[in-house]
């Protein structure tokens, strides 16, 4: 082999370490930037499975359909049905639960309708629940969960059905005045304030509020759902 033969297949060794080196290098600087991406595309995909759980809880307690089935990857969280609260109205005393999905930097709960980010110990309200107000008239619905307290883990796709239990209808009362006992309770006192509440009491430590509608009534119903999760 003469010299020029050599020194040719020196220099394609050379540059293809070379060429390897710098694939490497842009590689490890990219990185962190693909996976940034990649972790708020889930995110975003998790969201919208929540607000699909919303609409679809939204349709059931308007007596529109009587179940719906909602698909959610789980990615490297999981999904929980957890007591989070209880509403008073009525002078009646009911527990709330939420469905709550837990991921390395994505913290979500649909808790009777609103859909809660908790961020750094703090809850954000991203939905309204379903509570709405018309001057001094309260339309209230109370989102009865039924379902297996708990977590269901693993990468995959989630089925989550929700079934609607019993037609319920509305009780009226002139009792305005409401108790919310809940984990995102600084978001629900932000909440009620735009729909004409007075914050009467309010108490971080305990999760605690209470509120009056001033003069009106409050129209409430009471709506049996069932929560399963399907693989």
């Amino acid at each position: 082999m003469n010299e020029r033969a050599v020194a040719t297949q020196v220099g394609m060794v050379l540059m293809f370490g070379i060429t390897i080196l710098a694939i490497g290098l842009i590689y490890m600087g990219a990185y962190p930037a693909i996976e940034s991406y990649i972790k708020v595309n889930h995110n975003q995909e998790i969201l919208s499975s929540f607000r699909l759980l919303r609409a679809s809880l939204a349709k059931i307690a308007e007596v529109e359909v009587p179940s719906r089935v909602v698909e959610s990857k789980t990615y490297e969280g999981y999904y929980s049905i957890n007591l989070s609260g209880n509403i008073t109205v009525g002078g009646t005393r009911y527990p709330v639960y939420s469905i709550r999905y837990k991921g390395e930097d994505l913290i979500l709960s649909l808790e009777n309708g609103g859909i809660f980010r908790e961020v750094d110990g703090k809850s954000i309200l991203l939905e309204p629940p379903f509570l709405y107000t018309s001057g001094n008239i309260a339309v209230l619905s109370i989102i009865d969960v039924y379902g297996i307290e708990g977590a269901t883990a693993g990468k995959g796709v989630l089925r989550i059905k929700l079934t609607n239990l019993e037609d319920s209808s509305f009780n009226r009362t002139s009792n305005t005045t409401m108790v919310i006992e809940s984990y995102h309770i600084d978001a629900w006192r932000s909440y009620l304030e735009t729909q004409n509440f007075t914050i009467v009491s309010y108490s971080n430590s305990t999760n605690t509020l209470v509120a009056r509608l001033g003069g009106g009534e409050i129209f409430y119903k009471v709506v049996p759902v069932k929560v399963d999760f399907l693989r």
